[in-house]
């Protein structure tokens, strides 16, 4: 799609990604229901030699396209998920585990998030989904803005 440079840096699009949810999720009123990614960050640095950085999860698993709800997940995982759970009092995780872009029929690129929810108390899959952003001929934030809507939309009744 002739994307790669206009796509920012990886840890940037994530944080900028990461930022478009929780601003979709917050005009659908859930700010106060949820622990976003930078509360996590802060609970981290408060906690350094017991948590994980939310970043480095070791969520290689999860993008197996095989996986599905039902499934267990394993080491290191588990134990990094039950260390977050710990810090948040807390149970369920919802990890966006990879963000894809690919051309859709009308040559078109689009922005796939995939996302796994999980019972971190007990390391069970409770939910995996996609979620695909409108068409856009270039890539933006406002592409970015799009997947996280349409992963509200997927999360949430509005």
């Amino acid at each position: 799609m002739g994307w790669a440079a206009q796509i920012p840096r990886s840890r940037e699009l994530l944080r900028g990604l990461d930022s478009a949810i929780a601003s979709e999720l917050a005009q659908r009123g859930l700010e106060k229901q949820w622990v976003y990614p930078a509360d996590l960050v802060r609970s981290t640095r408060a906690n350094p030699t017991y948590a994980v950085d939310p970043y480095a999860l070791a969520v290689e698993p999860l993008r197996n396209s095989n996986i599905s709800a039902g499934g267990k997940i394993g080491d290191p995982l588990a134990t990094q998920l039950r260390t977050i759970i710990a810090l948040q009092d807390s149970r369920a995780v919802l990890l966006p585990v990879e963000l894809r872009f690919e051309k859709d029929k009308s040559g078109q690129g689009i922005a796939i998030l995939r996302a796994v929810l999980v019972d971190a108390r007990i390391g069970d899959i409770r939910w995996t989904g996609e979620a695909v952003s409108d068409p856009s001929p270039t890539f933006s934030r406002t592409l970015l803005a799009s997947v996280a809507s349409h992963f509200a939309d997927l999360i949430t009744v509005r």
